[in-house]
């Protein structure tokens, strides 16, 4: 890019505005409020293990564990029951378990403990449990997963398994649209199944957690999990078996709702009774050395069994074993046990072990063979991974990588003096992992997932403590990939890491100024400001004009979106003033400042709306709609980038003109955004790959114009896309702005539904940030239950509305939504007052916008309908219905 610097990376530039219409308005900054989320997909491949079983009706004749139809791969060895191992014990969590999933009730079960403590083993036993009972009715369907370090779990695949149960009829998408999203579409997907009993197993959950909250990182899942606890018209159950149980999230409930169980030590006999079962499968007679550690050993059958693995060791000196158990602490007992058995192996072992530490995600025999090559044979790598893999330190992949625990990956600082590779080694070892990840590369990326291996690479290249230029370029790289997904947040740690350690000041400035954009994503509002303020700082004393502009205008939007319009406004016009000044002093030189120009007349476009000055926001969005067919526009990916705010700004237009009563010129302005969706995508750089990030605001911001004109179906439709589309990744934004169409677009279609629009505004207001539209606040009050839960929701909106009015007595949108919660709280405002709060919201509007208030209005009449003095608000709702009024933004 010219200059370095990036303006804000709206690259779509079309998130919800705080200020305006919680359903079509202002872009903002990338879909990084929920960077975890999106993070996880990096992590994860699309193939997926399933197995199917079916119950029988009848108990069947043999014991053991099921046997299922098995996909492309098992599970993992450390998870894996061992053939000469039965189920000891466990009667308690046995029994309660299997109550728990004969009770009917559906919903979401954790199988927690430490590895190697049985979970999967109690699990398997279970489940054979289910399918020797008798059933007077129709047996439990049971499907199972694996997750996997590098591998998705998809939803949508969960939904097709779930269809294709026998006995489960299609499903009826009419109710649902045809193009719902995989959460809707599993919603209706447990409809259809009804009362039918529906087992779903996903083991190694624990690597669907987010590393950095312990969340559940897919959206996708959270909701279908969010459904099943919230609901309890089904029997479909969902057990998660994890080493560590999921954390309770703010955005989520279904946390909080699950069963849990807690699989422990083995108790003493038990433990003894398993020592010998392994003392029959290699000949050896050690139960009882062995059991004298169960309090050491945890009741631990993993850690067990690697005692006895040492133990039967050739030359293996017993005191040694004794020292290990006795003299190490709880938690490093696993990883103590392993060095053990790993210095029995020789010193291939650990440079094995280091390398796959080096990898950092599963990598091939290959990979690791390339690395090695010149210090060790091929076939002895290749025979060491094998034994690693057989003795259950190393795990594999379904299709045959390799890779560690991150508890137990620490290969690279860990072991003695001797043993240890120096510091000139390590980052030779970690540079050459580093070139075979990144030779590894899939271009052109047709996904995130695709990413993988950019990610691991560049982790490799961070922790050399060298070449830091070198990892900013493929930084800089990596962060164009990312940018058609809106994903640029997540090399928010990687560029911290860069700091104070860059010597190029241009680096540095480019590097403080995307910080800038991805601390806002994350609504820091005080470090994006210091950021841009660093970047701008290091402009200046550059005597950098062009990027002192970017800058500007990137700290404008920041302005802009934590809602100081005030403060925003000053700095777009500055930015614009800025521009002129440059282009017309040398216009070829900052000609590439058309693209910065943009940005300011769009911001300035929002500014003026949000202010009622319709006239000045009209002609100011339509300049920058203009500004790509100048002849001077840059034809770089700064102007491309800058060009798509044009999807955003025809469809905002649009709706302003429904707002005026100009319906005319609505379509004209949907198809200009169709129309530069599709120029986008035959850009150079996206080699004609579809935006789904435009496609997902596209949607959604038709839907809100529909919603607008009173076209209900359609524009649940559109809301439906919109969804489906966010979803690939993750956008908080235009999940926040679909939902909510949805949710309007249920509650007073012609088929209305108070269910199906209680769901979507609660999935949407999972997504609002605090201070966010208050649209979302105001349909929750609406279909909430009535007594405290309303009145809570009307407070909540009148102390939003009172803080922004406090900060902007020119907030219109702050002025209506105040007069909608007095409606609400009748028991502390009369009506009149509401009338005269939303005429003070006309007064403050220079031109009269009789649609402005079109989506306010069915509210409150929604709202004075369900009150328990029906016809209160008449006079509020004809006041109007007929004075031309104002904004029913958020």
């Amino acid at each position: 890019m010219t200059g370095g610097i990036a303006v804000t990376p709206f690259t779509v530039a079309l998130l919800v505005n705080p200020q305006e219409n919680g359903l079509v308005d202002q872009a903002g900054w990338v879909a990084g409020a929920l960077g975890p989320a999106v993070a996880f997909l990096l992590f994860f491949l699309q193939n997926r293990t399933t197995r199917h079983e079916q119950a029988p009706a009848r108990a069947a004749n043999e014991a053991g564990p099921i046997t299922p139809r098995v996909g492309p791969a098992a599970l993992s060895p450390v998870e894996t029951v061992p053939t000469t191992a039965r189920m000891w014990n466990r009667t308690h969590e046995r029994r309660t378990l299997r109550w728990r999933l004969l009770d009917g009730s559906g919903g979401v079960v954790v199988v927690s403990g430490e590895p190697g403590i049985g979970k999967s083993r109690l699990m398997s036993t279970v489940l054979s449990d289910l399918r020797k009972r008798r059933w007077s009715l129709a047996p439990p369907h049971i499907i199972s997963y694996e997750a996997a370090p590098d591998r998705r779990l998809f939803l949508r695949a969960v939904v097709d398994d779930m269809e294709r149960l026998s006995g489960v009829q299609p499903v009826a998408w009419e109710k649902y649209e045809p193009h719902a999203a995989a959460p809707d579409q599993f919603r209706a997907a447990l409809e259809a199944l009804g009362k039918r009993r529906l087992v779903i197993v996903i083991e190694s959950a624990e690597h669907l957690l987010d590393a950095s909250t312990g969340e559940i990182a897919d959206d996708e899942l959270n909701e279908a999990f969010e459904t099943l606890a919230t609901t309890t018209d089904h029997r479909t159950y969902v057990i998660l078996v994890t080493r560590t149980a999921p954390r309770v999230s703010e955005r989520h409930v279904w946390p909080t709702m699950v069963t849990s169980f807690e699989v422990g030590a083995l108790p003493v006999k038990d433990f003894t009774r398993y020592l010998r079962e392994l003392d029959k499968a290699t000949g050896h007679d050690l139960a009882r050395p062995l059991a004298a550690y169960h309090k050491q050993l945890r009741g631990n059958p993993r850690l067990a069994e690697l005692a006895h693995a040492i133990f039967t060791s050739q030359s293996f000196d017993h005191h040694r074993l004794a020292s290990i158990v006795l003299g190490t602490g709880v938690n490093g007992l696993s990883r103590a046990l392993i060095d053990e058995l790993v210095k029995g192996l020789g010193l291939v072992a650990r440079r094995v072990l280091e390398t796959l530490d080096a990898f950092g995600t599963p990598i091939d025999s290959a990979g690791v063979c390339a690395v090695l090559e010149e210090k060790h044979p091929e076939g002895l790598v290749k025979d060491m991974l094998a034994t690693l893999a057989e003795k259950g330190v190393v795990r594999t992949t379904p299709d045959g990588r390799y890779y560690l625990l991150p508890s137990e990956a620490d290969w690279l600082g860990h072991g003695t003096r001797r043993e240890r590779l120096t510091d000139a080694q390590r980052s030779e070892l970690l540079y050459e992992s580093a070139k075979q990840l990144l030779q590894r590369q899939v271009r052109p990326a047709s996904s995130i997932e695709d990413l993988r291996v950019d990610f691991a690479g560049l982790q490799a290249l961070l922790r050399t403590g060298v070449m830091v230029n070198h990892i900013y370029d493929e930084i800089e790289d990596l962060s164009a990939e990312l940018r058609p997904w809106n994903s640029g947040f997540l090399l928010i740690d990687q560029r911290k890491a860069l700091r104070g350690r860059l010597g190029d000041p241009k680096s540095v400035q480019k590097n403080e100024n995307e910080l800038g954009h991805l601390y806002a994503a994350q609504g820091r509002l005080t470090e994006s400001i210091e950021a841009y303020s660093n970047a701008m700082r290091h402009a200046e004393e550059r005597a950098d004009v062009l990027n002192r502009i970017r800058i500007e205008l990137n700290l404008a939007g920041a302005y802009w979106w934590y809602g100081d319009v005030k403060e925003a406004c000053a700095k777009y016009s500055a930015a614009r003033k800025n521009c002129d000044e440059s282009i017309r002093r040398d216009p070829n030189r900052y000609s590439v400042l058309r693209a910065v120009r943009l940005g300011a007349l769009d911001g300035m476009a929002d500014c003026h709306r949000h202010h009622g000055r319709y006239d000045e926001a009209l002609e100011l969005a339509r300049l920058a709609m203009d500004e790509p067919e100048h002849p001077a526009y840059p034809d770089t990916e700064e102007g491309w980038d800058a060009a798509a705010r044009c999807v955003g700004i025809a469809l905002k237009l649009a709706r302003w003109h429904i707002e005026l009563g100009e319906d005319h010129e609505v379509d004209v302005l949907v198809a200009q955004a169709r129309a530069e969706i599709e120029r986008q995508e035959d850009r150079p750089r996206l080699a004609g790959r579809e935006r789904d990030d435009l496609r997902a605001f596209y949607s959604a911001g038709v839907a809100g114009s529909h919603l607008l004109q009173g076209r209900f179906h359609e524009a649940s439709m559109m809301a439906n896309l919109a969804v489906r589309d966010a979803l690939k990744f993750g956008d908080p934004a235009t999940l926040l702005l679909a939902r909510t169409s949805l949710c309007y677009a249920y509650l007073f279609g012609d088929d209305a539904d108070d269910a199906a629009a209680t769901r979507q505004i609660d999935s949407a207001a999972r997504y609002r940030r605090p201070g966010g539209p208050l649209i979302v606040p105001a349909l929750q009050a609406l279909v909430a239950p009535g007594g405290d839960d309303a009145r809570t929701r009307f407070e909540q909106i009148f102390k939003e509305t009172d803080k922004r009015i406090e900060r902007d007595e020119d907030d219109i949108t702050a002025w209506n939504y105040r007069g909608f919660a007095m409606c609400g709280l009748g028991h502390r405002f009369g009506v009149e007052e509401a009338r005269e709060t939303f005429g003070t919201a006309r007064e403050k509007t220079l031109r009269p916008a009789p649609n402005r208030v079109g989506l306010i209005v069915p509210m409150l009449e929604l709202l004075d309908r369900r009150s328990t003095a029906p016809g209160r608000l008449q006079s509020v709702i004809r006041d109007l219905r007929t004075a031309g009024a104002r904004p029913a933004d958020a």
